[in-house]
């Protein structure tokens, strides 16, 4: 994404928060598009309001493990993929499997 896409996507994003602050996808794509910024501490903090509005928020807790991976918090990545996983009940199989192979990329290192 280039840096001009990138800043506007944060803002839509940054827009879906404040129309509804109390979503926790709202929460969770802002930072998902910060992180794709570059903005990793920005990421975190966002996605720590969309866990603490939804404490089972599954895509929360994976995004939570990309983030901390990507700054190299392999311990606190790991934490957040296995709250991913105790919270994937309603997505499934497949969701389990994608987080389970995020959790073997990490133990790689």
């Amino acid at each position: 994404m280039k840096a001009g896409d990138t800043e506007t996507a944060i803002r839509i994003a940054s827009e879906f928060v404040e129309a509804d602050q109390s979503n926790p996808s709202a929460w969770d794509t802002k930072a998902q598009m910060l992180q794709s910024a570059g903005r990793s501490e920005e990421a975190i903090a966002s996605l720590s309001r969309s866990v603490l509005l939804d404490e089972r928020f599954a895509y929360g807790f994976r995004h939570f493990g990309i983030v901390y991976a990507s700054v190299g918090n392999n311990d606190s990545a790991r934490v957040a993929f296995e709250s991913a996983i105790n919270s994937s009940g309603q997505y499934g199989a497949a969701f389990v499997e994608s987080v389970n192979a995020l959790l073997a990329e990490i133990d790689d290192d």
